[in-house]
C-alpha cells in the first residue's frame, strides 16, 4: 500500500507545487518502504512550529530526496538508532526546513565542494566518487528557478555527529 501511494505521488500527481503536509507524507512512505526492504529502523520527527506551515506550498519532491541521500550515505550498516529530524519555521522573511541525521556525517573538503556546487551551481568534478550531490543539486536548482536564486539549499555537517540539510524558502 505504501509502495502504491508512493508511486502515485510520485508519477500520478502532475501539481508542481504541492503541501509541506503532502510531502511528509510522501517521505513517512518512503521511510516506510525502506525500512521494510532493508529490516532496518528509521524514526523521523517531525518539529513544525506552526500548523499552518503544513500548507504551506513547496516544490513537489522537495523532502524525499534530502531523506533518501541520509537514508543511504548516513547510515552504513545496520545501526539501530537512524534518526532523521525534520523543522520548519518562519522568521520574518522566510521558511526555513532542515532535514537533520545523527549519521556518520561528512569530511569537510566534501561539505565545502557541496556548498560550492550549491551556491555556484558549477557540476562536482568528475573525480568524484558515487554520491555525486546529484539529488541536491536537483532540488536546489528546482527551488532557484521557482522562487529566485535567493533560495536554495546550504549542507553543514560534523563527522561522527551527523549531516543537517537547510532549506530556504520565501516567507
Amino acid at each position: 500500500e505504501r509502495l502504491s501511494l508512493l508511486f502515485h505521488y510520485t508519477i500520478g500527481q502532475k501539481d508542481v507545487l504541492i503541501t509541506v503536509e503532502e510531502e511528509i507524507q510522501s517521505v513517512e512512505n518512503y521511510i516506510c518502504i525502506q525500512q521494510y526492504r532493508f529490516n532496518v529502523k528509521y524514526k523521523l520527527q517531525k518539529q513544525i512550529d506552526d500548523a499552518d506551515l503544513l500548507e504551506y506550498q513547496i516544490p513537489k519532491l522537495t523532502l524525499q530526496p534530502i531523506v533518501e541521500n541520509a537514508l543511504k550515505y548516513a547510515f552504513p550498516g545496520k545501526r539501530t538508532c537512524n534518526r532523521i529530524v525534520l523543522q520548519m519555521f518562519k522568521t520574518q522573511t522566510h521558511v526555513v526546513m532542515s532535514i537533520s541525521d545523527n549519521g556518520k556525517g561528512m569530511e569537510e573538503q566534501r561539505l565545502i565542494e557541496i556548498n560550492e556546487l550549491l551556491s555556484d551551481g558549477k557540476k562536482l568534478l568528475n573525480k568524484q566518487k558515487s554520491g555525486s550531490g546529484i539529488a541536491l543539486e536537483n532540488v536546489n536548482a528546482r527551488i532557484k528557478l521557482l522562487f529566485g536564486t535567493e533560495y536554495g539549499l546550504n549542507v553543514y555537517s560534523t563527522v561522527n555527529v551527523g549531516t543537517t540539510v537547510e532549506i530556504i524558502l520565501p516567507g
